[in-house]
């Protein structure tokens, strides 16, 4: 398959991004995710309303291997979630990382996951997700999508 994946930074002045905030060790991580896909109307220079539809064309499921990585230990459950533009709404999709490539689960397979006062909470048992924020605001929507693994923090002693 085809990889038509492009961020759509050419036109991110006008389309918030998304900050993920999380602790490991005591130490603060912020990563910044710019969407995916967006649909959006901004006023240009001229006063006059425009309207942009930018996309990967692509799927999370295709292009995993270019998705914003973060990489947490089993004992974080949660990541913080924050825009440069607070949406009006929100939700959070995802799948299982054994998912990537097949295209049956692009529709079907996917869970919503609990966020709660912006904490979105990381699914239990597999060592990885990909996530997909759907955010919608008066002026549109955008897409963001990451992929989050996990690790163990302790070593077996032999």
């Amino acid at each position: 398959m085809a990889n038509n994946y492009m961020p759509i930074t050419i036109i991110s002045k006008y389309i918030p991004v998304m900050y993920i905030y999380y602790i490991i060790d005591d130490k603060p991580i912020t990563v910044c995710v710019e969407g995916n896909y967006a649909s959006w109307k901004y006023m240009d220079e001229h006063g006059m309303e425009s309207h942009t539809i930018a996309e990967n064309l692509s799927h999370p499921l295709d292009i995993v291997d270019l998705l914003t990585k973060i990489k947490i230990p089993y004992s974080v459950r949660t990541l913080k979630l924050s825009f440069s533009f607070r949406p009006t709404s929100y939700k959070v999709l995802y799948w299982p990382e054994c998912y990537a490539g097949i295209r049956e689960n692009y529709y079907t397979n996917y869970k919503y996951s609990d966020v709660m006062k912006d904490n979105l909470i990381i699914p239990l048992g597999e060592s990885g997700y990909i996530f997909q924020v759907q955010a919608t605001w008066p002026q549109g929507e955008a897409y963001y999508d990451f992929y989050v693994s996990k690790y163990n923090t302790y070593s077996i002693m032999v």
